[in-house]
């Protein structure tokens, strides 16, 4: 992740720098469109890994074994379980102040990532992506 985050406060940072040397708005409407459609392929690759995820549980429902067919719902089942109690956990239970921080950074981690990607597993990805994509293809034509 450390890689990711360097390479993306490098581009910011090229980003930034453009804008500087960028003076029509023909130019900046063009950064622009480049900066969404930068957004809009991110989006297609997320997009693209669920399908995939989704692709593999249609193969595992063609299957005669019932625990194939069935791994994915107790997968997130128990994920579920263990971020609920996790919840619950660090909200009536007391802890030491020395651990407040992990305990806060681990609840971070279970709300924005296993619960929110379980959610769009079964849900799909937000109507967002849908205007974005949406719009991008109105600017391109």
């Amino acid at each position: 992740m450390g890689i990711l985050n360097s390479i993306t406060g490098l581009i910011k940072t090229g980003v930034e720098i453009a804008d500087d040397f960028i003076t029509t708005e023909e130019e900046k409407f063009e950064q622009m469109l480049k900066k969404e459609q930068l957004k809009l392929e991110r989006e297609k690759a997320y997009l693209q890994d669920l399908k995939s995820a989704r692709q593999m549980q249609i193969e595992a429902l063609k299957q005669d074994d019932t625990f194939s067919k069935r791994f994915v719902y107790y997968f997130a089942i128990l994920w579920t379980i263990i971020g609920a109690s996790y919840i619950i956990g660090i909200t009536f239970f007391e802890i030491p102040d020395k651990n407040i921080r992990f305990a806060d950074t681990t609840l971070g981690f279970i709300l924005g990532t296993i619960i929110s990607q379980i959610i769009a597993f079964f849900y799909g990805s937000s109507l967002g992506s849908k205007s974005k994509e949406e719009v991008l293809k109105k600017f391109s034509k």
